[in-house]
Parts: C-alpha cells; sequence; structure tokens
C-alpha cells in the first residue's frame, strides 16, 4: 500500500473511533439526564400508607377571557332564548387575606393553627410507629 494511503486510512480509523467515542458519551448523558427527570417527577410511596387527604393542584390555570366565563355552550344557547342574553358565570376569585375582615382573619389564622397541629400530631405519630 501506498504510504500516503496508509496514513489516510489511519486518520480515518482514528476519526471513527473518535466520533464513535463522542458519540457514545452524549447518549450516555442523555440517558443520565433523562433518568434524573424521571426520578425528580416520581414520588416514593410505600404500599398501604394512609392518605389524609387527595393530591392538590399547585398549577395555577391560565387566565381565559377575563372575568365572566361562559358555561356550556348548549346551556347557553338555551338560556339565551329564555332570558335574551347569554348565560355567564362570574369566574370565582379566592379573597386576599389582607382585604378580609378582622373577624375573618383571626378565625381563619386559628383554623390553619389547628390544621397545622393535627397534621403534626399525625406525623409524629406515623414517626413513632415507625420507630417501634
Amino acid at each position: 500500500m501506498h504510504v500516503a494511503a496508509q496514513d489516510t486510512y489511519k486518520t480515518r480509523q482514528k476519526k471513527k473511533a473518535w466520533l464513535n467515542e463522542r458519540k457514545s458519551k452524549a447518549k450516555a448523558k442523555k440517558r443520565k439526564r433523562d433518568d434524573s427527570e424521571d426520578e425528580t417527577l416520581r414520588d416514593d410511596i410505600k404500599f398501604g400508607t394512609v392518605v389524609q387527604a387527595p393530591p392538590t393542584l399547585t398549577a395555577v390555570p391560565k387566565n381565559r377571557g377575563g372575568k365572566a366565563v361562559t358555561d356550556n355552550p348548549t346551556d347557553a344557547e338555551e338560556t339565551r332564548k329564555k332570558e335574551g342574553e347569554p348565560h355567564t358565570v362570574e369566574a370565582w376569585r379566592k379573597k386576599k387575606f389582607k382585604t378580609l375582615a378582622e373577624a375573618e382573619k383571626k378565625s381563619l389564622t386559628a383554623e390553619r393553627e389547628r390544621v397545622i397541629a393535627f397534621y403534626r400530631a399525625i406525623k409524629s405519630n406515623q414517626a413513632s410507629a415507625k420507630l417501634d
């Protein structure tokens, strides 16, 4: 074989090996990233664990259409025929704590403290039961 052809053959082989190594590293990195995403999204719950309440949704829905939200389209048509205007339901909004009356604030704070104390008692009972 010619010397120049031999050199290009060796460099091609080295390049192929380097590219394969780079490709395998990229695959391993991607696999590791996918595994870590799955682990963070998954809760480890033991079988037989008693829950106190259903899970809550923490995502806030996007605000669509302002304050007035139309009901079921067929219901809207029926009410439009009866009343002459579309049926709208006022969108439910939570009251801000700072805008509540003092009596409501006190009752909400007391209720919150009671629920927190109850939750802590349940958790301490569960922890002591695990130790026994």
